[in-house]
C-alpha cells in the first residue's frame, strides 16, 4: 500500500489515479492503475533494476521506464564533446572539413588502452 503522508499534491494526484476508468483494450491504464496502488520502492533501491524485475507485472511500463531511466541526465558529455571540437578547430586549423574534425574528435576519444592494441 502506498504511505498515508502525503503532501496535498499527492493527495490530489492520488485521488486522480483512484478515479481513473478501468481501459481494458489497450491494457495501459490498467497496468498503470495497478503499479500506482503497489507499495513505495526505497529511495536506496535502483529503479532500473526494479523495472527489469517488475517486468512480468507491468509489461509496457517497464518498457517506458527502462527507455526513459537510460538516458544520461546531463549534458557534460556533450559540452566536453563541444569543448574539444573548439580546442581542436583553432585559428591555425580553421581549414579542417568536417569529416576530418570528426575523425580527430573520435581519435581524442579513444582511451588510452585502446592505443595499445
Amino acid at each position: 500500500m502506498m504511505k498515508q503522508n502525503l503532501s496535498i499534491y499527492g493527495k490530489k494526484m492520488n485521488l486522480w489515479y483512484n478515479n481513473l476508468p478501468d481501459v481494458d483494450d489497450i491494457g495501459f491504464p490498467n497496468e498503470l492503475n495497478l503499479y500506482l496502488k503497489s507499495s513505495v520502492a526505497r529511495l536506496s533501491d535502483n529503479p532500473l533494476h526494479l523495472f527489469k524485475d517488475m517486468k512480468s507485472v507491468y509489461p509496457i511500463l517497464s518498457n517506458i521506464a527502462i527507455k526513459y531511466l537510460s538516458t544520461v541526465a546531463t549534458s557534460v558529455p556533450s559540452e566536453r564533446l563541444f569543448s574539444k571540437a573548439g580546442l581542436t578547430l583553432s585559428n591555425q586549423s580553421n581549414r579542417l572539413t568536417p569529416k576530418h574534425l570528426n575523425k580527430l574528435l573520435f581519435l581524442q576519444s579513444l582511451d588510452d588502452t585502446l592505443w595499445s592494441l
